[in-house]
């Protein structure tokens, strides 16, 4: 619960938790937290209910936060989660493709008069599936293509998309990136580093690193387990008079 005790005005943020990144031999990274901001929102004194989202488990969607005013609530969605040996899910910020050419699409929308941000996952360029996989979109930017053309041949893992910056400060809600070629073939590849805002980067050999805590970013996928996204937040910011 968040108490107004004068009414004001306020600069609102509301950010979802984020996606896991995938894993499985080709795990893609998790897409961010869905981000909504809204400046100037008018609030009478009164009790209002908040909720925060937490970030998806391994290859698990992250969780809605929300700030219910009353009327329509300000609903940013759940972060999807990386691909494991397929298509990433939609989110606020989609998952990223491993082998199914589909990175997820972003689900988020306006809602409660904030306006929202997601992009969806990259997915795979080149002709062969088996390898890398795309890193999961931001709130900034969409989800990296990964690249990989033959079985032994270079292959990349896509970097996270960015996160976005609330009021040109701290960056929120980016993506994980997705896991570089497993050794297994012969060689080892660059995974994708993580979108900035927190995103956990990719992994060529394991589990993909955790997103960084409370920025509602997504994992990084790993060659084994995916990393875990981070919780969302809400920010209420009480303008001064």
């Amino acid at each position: 619960t968040f108490t107004v005790n004068t009414a004001t005005n306020y600069d609102v943020l509301v950010v979802a938790g984020g996606g896991g990144g995938g894993g499985g031999y080709t795990g893609a990274g998790g897409g961010g937290g869905g981000y909504l901001e809204q400046a100037n929102k008018s609030l009478a004194a009164a009790d209002y209910t908040v909720s925060i989202g937490g970030g998806g488990a391994s290859a698990s969607v992250g969780t809605n936060s929300s700030f219910d005013t009353g009327g329509t609530p300000m609903d940013a969605h759940g972060g999807g989660q990386g691909g494991s040996l397929g298509a990433g899910a939609a989110g606020g910020s989609g998952g990223g493709d491993a082998r199914s050419g589909s990175g997820g699409s972003s689900n988020q929308d306006d809602s409660g008069g904030g306006t929202g941000y997601g992009n969806r996952g990259g997915f795979l360029i080149g002709g062969y599936t088996w390898g890398p996989s795309g890193g999961g979109g931001g709130a900034g930017a969409v989800g990296g293509y990964s690249y990989s053309a033959s079985s032994t041949g270079p292959g990349y893992g896509g970097n996270g998309g960015a996160g976005k910056a609330w009021l040109n400060s701290t960056t929120y809600a980016g993506g994980g990136g997705g896991c570089g070629k497993d050794a297994q073939w012969g060689n080892t590849y660059g995974a994708g580093w993580g979108g900035s805002g927190g995103g956990g980067n990719g992994s060529n050999s394991g589990t993909g690193a955790a997103a960084s805590a409370s920025t509602g970013s997504g994992g990084g996928g790993g060659t084994g387990t995916g990393g875990a996204g981070a919780g969302g937040v809400v920010i209420i910011r009480y303008q001064y008079q």
